[in-house]
């Protein structure tokens, strides 16, 4: 167990209160960001009489000799590229959580390696890869498919889903996917590793690995990063200390030290003691009676 020296708790206790900031601005974007893509993707057309077959657009190019009626999947890319700002505002808004993200998520992971010895660089190296290749890969990708979405003039699905399908699209998702999984390793890793060693209470330790393995299989609680904003704003109010509950500032933070919280069996057994000591303190002395 790694003991950390008072200039070194200085100076971890100076950056506390601008990471908490961070992660509290990093929570807002995340959740503003949800909220936005999930708005803009209601809003498609959905109209299921615009829905052509093959049979149908074959019918129309072969018997009738006329153009085919739109596709549904044509007008929704159109409607995309008319509504530029609300298909890349969200996700740019997303993207820059997830870079701020390093900032409170890294101090904890610097953190957690200054009191646990068998702590790796691994975390902190997933979570640099993670928020940065997400980051780009998903603004990338809006980017790329709003761009290309301006000047679509198609009325085929098969002309849609090439938008959406580009040389530039698929890159940016397959930079995405593998920022994805690494941003899941290391919400995994770092919320585990400071659980143990004491800087997070066992709900946000809990709370975090949950929203490492959202990151990658979603759930629908998490459609517009509720998870991830609350875990968020948890972090920053306990680098602040200020986190509700009986531990407002986990003691491993001033103490330089790793300080596991108690297991069940060890709170139950100190409840106990607590309770005879009680028990003893409240029972009278019996006067001893004087012969005669």
């Amino acid at each position: 167990m790694a003991q950390m020296t008072p200039e070194q708790i200085a100076a971890e206790a100076a950056e506390r209160p601008r990471a908490a900031y961070v992660a509290f601005a990093a929570g807002i974007l995340s959740l503003l960001g949800g909220i936005g893509s999930l708005l803009f993707s209601q809003s498609l057309p959905t109209d299921p009489e615009r829905v052509v077959d093959v049979l149908e657009s074959l019918q129309a190019r072969l018997v009738e000799n006329t153009a085919p009626p739109r596709s549904l999947n044509a007008i929704q890319v159109e409607y995309l590229g008319d509504h530029l700002i609300g298909w890349i505002g969200p996700t740019l808004l997303t993207s820059l959580g997830a870079l701020l993200m390093i900032i409170p998520v890294g101090l904890l992971f610097k953190a957690t390696r200054a009191r646990k010895d068998d702590m790796r660089q691994l975390g902190g190296m997933m979570l640099v890869i993670g928020a940065v290749a997400s980051a780009v890969g998903l603004f990338g990708y809006a980017l790329a498919v709003g761009l290309d979405a301006r000047s679509f003039a198609g009325a085929s699905a098969a002309e849609a889903r090439d938008v959406l399908t580009t040389g530039t699209a698929t890159g940016m998702q397959i930079v995405g996917l593998v920022g994805r999984f690494a941003l899941a390793l290391a919400l995994i890793i770092i919320p585990l590793n400071a659980m143990r060693a004491g800087l997070i209470t066992r709900f946000v330790g809990i709370l975090g690995i949950i929203v490492g393995a959202a990151v990658i299989i979603p759930v629908p609680v998490d459609q517009i990063n509720l998870l991830r904003s609350s875990w968020l704003v948890f972090l920053g109010l306990i680098l602040l200390g200020k986190m509700p509950g009986s531990t407002p500032d986990p003691p491993a933070w001033n103490r330089g030290e790793m300080i596991p919280w108690p297991t069940q069996q060890e709170l139950r057994e100190r409840q106990q003691i607590e309770d005879a000591a009680a028990g003893d303190e409240g029972t009278p002395k019996r006067s001893r009676k004087r012969r005669k």
